[in-house]
């Protein structure tokens, strides 16, 4: 993370594989951008303005779709917050496009430069030209978030669910200023709001958190026990002292 300071990216497979006691050091820099080191006498803050590209594998090898995505994740909770996208690839697997992805890797082994439209370089120039932008978010695409926002929402019950973190509309202005940047653009347009609406409903449906029909599932989607469970659990509890026992003697 420190070497790809700053500005630049991390790709890192295996995410799930990290030390534990080096995971704390990770959420800490996607929060605060920087890495704390304290070793011996030694106490430094390492400057980490990256952003991180990860993969892993789900914890039972393939993906339940009855089960919330952070329960089949080997990462805590308070850090997989941290990433704004979250995407369950075997969700768009089929032969066809099995097929392209086996064709690509043969093509790979060719070591056939033809295939490599850009220069390396250039990438690297452009993402880092991408970077140095600080999109403006004027009145209407603050209102337009605000009400992409609120969509996402419109089937949801208040009566029976606990308060929704506003951490998705921060991901919906950042996924916006996003898609600004990569066209170069100082300004915030419709399209991008729209373009970042599309990558994040495509994420939650890739963990059947999100349908067009009814909206966000956010029980699949926050840590949190919906107030009909909590009441069952009440009952329970009662009865189990009506009996004149405890729940551990049961």
């Amino acid at each position: 993370l420190a070497l790809c300071h700053p500005l630049g990216i991390l790709a890192a497979d295996e995410l799930d594989k990290i030390p534990k006691e080096d995971l704390p050091k990770m959420n800490t820099q996607m929060d605060s951008l920087f890495i704390q080191v304290d070793k011996a006498n030694i106490h430094q803050k390492l400057p980490c303005d990256v952003s991180i590209l990860g993969a892993l594998n789900p914890k039972y090898g393939t993906f339940d779709f009855n089960e919330p995505a952070y329960n089949q994740i080997a990462l805590t909770k308070d850090l997989l917050d941290r990433f704004d996208l979250t995407f369950n690839i075997d969700h768009y697997s089929s032969p066809g496009d099995e097929q392209k992805v086996s064709r690509r890797a043969l093509r790979l082994t060719e070591n056939n430069e033809e295939i490599f439209a850009l220069v390396p370089q250039e990438v690297l120039t452009y993402f880092w030209l991408v970077r140095q932008i600080d999109p403006n978010l004027n009145y209407g695409a603050r209102d337009q978030i605000q009400k992409e926002y609120l969509s996402m929402l419109k089937n949801r019950n208040f009566s029976s669910s606990a308060n929704f973190s506003r951490r998705m509309m921060d991901i919906i202005v950042r996924l916006s200023q996003a898609k600004a940047r990569a066209r170069l653009s100082s300004e915030t347009y419709f399209d991008d709001i729209k373009s970042a609406m599309f990558y994040l409903t495509e994420s939650l449906k890739s963990t059947n958190s999100y349908s067009d029909s009814a909206g966000i599932n956010v029980f699949r989607v926050e840590d949190v026990v919906p107030t009909e469970t909590k009441d069952k659990i009440k009952i329970l509890l009662m009865a189990v002292g009506k009996l004149g026992c405890s729940y551990d003697e049961l």
